[in-house]
């Protein structure tokens, strides 16, 4: 069995597969580790693969020095695309992951990858595994923090699902304007990739998803677990290209 791990801005998620499937998952808020002690007793893992966008917790250092298969995704790991960003050192390895899981979903496709977390991100892999980039903005709850911080008067403001158009008060408004406003940046930038890929798959992933999953105007996928599939997925592409 593969334990994959995606230690991200403020989680950290893991997943145990086997044969690529997902088996258990979970999620660590803080530096409470026994949930991960807890599966290495129950499964027999062989293999731990993760990604990481902040500095490793020891506790998890600590765990994974008593294994001898431990892969850490970075910019040596082989992938199964070809990467195409003009500055592939900066590319987040959550981002590599989404792609990776991507493949591993729809293989041979065009596939648009949106995740709806700490930033929003639109990842771009085409049929022929060509990894071409993709976009980067502020998060919903990024937005929403922003406006309490750089204003004088705005209050910090928690989502809602289905907010109204038309704000009756300030707290109202900026739920319009930020969610209102996220829906219309997702449905229409995934209407420029579908007219540049008529043929498209796209991916909705991430820890906010939920609040836009039913809002866009065309067909989607959602993936709530595409980064963890994407690393075990580097897992088994290193395996075979081993045999």
């Amino acid at each position: 069995m593969n334990l994959v791990i995606d230690i991200g801005n403020t989680l950290v998620k893991f997943g145990v597969f086997s044969n690529n499937q997902l088996m258990t998952s979970g999620v660590i808020n803080g530096r409470d580790f026994s949930k991960l002690k807890d599966v290495l007793v129950n499964h027999e893992i062989i293999h731990i693969v993760y990604a990481a966008v902040v500095e490793i917790p020891p506790e998890l250092t600590s765990i994974f020095s008593n294994f001898s298969s431990v892969i850490r995704l970075d910019k040596n790991t082989s992938l199964p695309f070809q990467n195409k960003y003009l500055t592939p050192e900066t590319l987040g390895n959550d981002r590599l992951a989404n792609v990776c899981g991507a493949i591993a979903l729809f293989p041979e496709r065009n596939v648009l990858v949106i995740d709806v977390g700490t930033c929003l991100k639109f990842d771009m892999i085409t049929s022929n595994s060509h990894y071409l980039g993709g976009g980067i903005s502020p998060g919903m709850r990024m937005r929403f923090k922003g406006l309490n911080e750089h204003t004088a008067q705005l209050p910090l403001v928690s989502p809602q699902l289905d907010p109204l158009l038309i704000g009756r008060n300030t707290e109202e408004s900026i739920l319009s304007g930020v969610m209102n406003g996220m829906m219309s940046e997702l449905n229409d930038i995934n209407w420029q990739y579908r007219n540049l890929y008529p043929r498209l798959e796209t991916l909705l992933t991430g820890g906010d998803s939920n609040f836009f999953l039913n809002h866009f105007r065309s067909r989607i996928f959602a993936a709530p677990h595409l980064t963890l599939i994407g690393l075990n997925h580097i897992v088994s592409n290193l395996h075979h290209e081993q045999k």
